[in-house]
């Protein structure tokens, strides 16, 4: 009995690190990407909307640092469907306080969002919310892409 209660913790411990690291990482994404952002308001580059998909730089580093790092912890070949988990963890945790940020940030900011309202293909029907929603959405599947994209290099290891 003692065995199994002592590998039950193991794997809680592990489980809770797994946790712990993709929390960690996907929030210093998106501490990234919100410095990004104001990098570019300072450079005057915020109405270059398409400069946007150098998110994904941000996104794939933060994902390719859990998967590594994880993979150092459990000291073995990283699982396929452990490293889809921790590739949705990670964007979920960097997108979402994002788009909450983009969100407030579109209610401070009028001038921008009437700028993407006149700039954007269907841009009468964005909204603070839609426009919120579009960020947590690209986030999440361009952070799921890219962990399809890298985790047959990881199952090798």
């Amino acid at each position: 009995m003692d065995i199994i209660s002592s590998v039950g913790k193991k794997e809680l411990r592990v489980v809770t690190a797994l946790n712990q690291l993709c929390v960690r990482t996907g929030l210093i994404v998106c501490l990234c990407l919100i410095g990004y952002f104001f990098f570019m308001k300072a450079v005057g580059l915020q109405t270059v909307l398409v400069l946007r998909a150098l998110n994904i730089i941000f996104m794939g580093g933060g994902i390719l640092f859990a998967l590594n790092r994880y993979s150092k912890l459990i000291r073995r070949k990283l699982d396929y469907f452990t490293g889809i988990r921790i590739g949705a963890l990670v964007s979920l945790m960097a997108s979402i306080p994002f788009a909450i940020f983009i969100g407030v940030y579109l209610k401070l900011d009028p001038v921008f969002m009437s700028y993407l309202r006149e700039n954007m293909s269907l841009g009468e029907y964005i909204t603070i919310v839609s426009a919120a929603a579009a960020i947590a959405a690209e986030g999440v599947v361009s952070g799921l892409i890219i962990t399809f994209i890298v985790m047959p290099y990881f199952k090798r290891q």
